[in-house]
């Protein structure tokens, strides 16, 4: 996982955060990242909307596959770049 991390692999960060824990734990997947991410959305167009910088700190779950907080919000029709460094 930490080797998928570090070269921005982000099927190996999905395969090993999300769908081991989609497949064994599919209650907790959904309470802790699929829900979690879709209640954030609107927090974060707000911030998105203020115009203000402002750094939003998630753990890499929620930025991979698919219901993650950049699937979400590419849905919305929000531009969504990864920034390498």
């Amino acid at each position: 996982m930490f080797n998928s991390w570090r070269t921005g692999d982000e099927s190996g960060i999905d395969e090993y955060l999300t769908v081991n824990m989609r497949t064994e734990f599919p209650k907790l997947y959904k309470r802790l990242l699929t829900d979690r991410n879709r209640d954030w959305i609107p927090r974060l167009e707000t911030l998105i909307d203020s115009g203000k910088r402002t750094l939003v700190i998630v753990g890499v779950g929620h930025l991979v596959g698919e219901n993650s907080v950049i699937d979400l919000l590419k849905s919305r029709g929000y531009k969504v770049k990864k920034c390498n460094g």
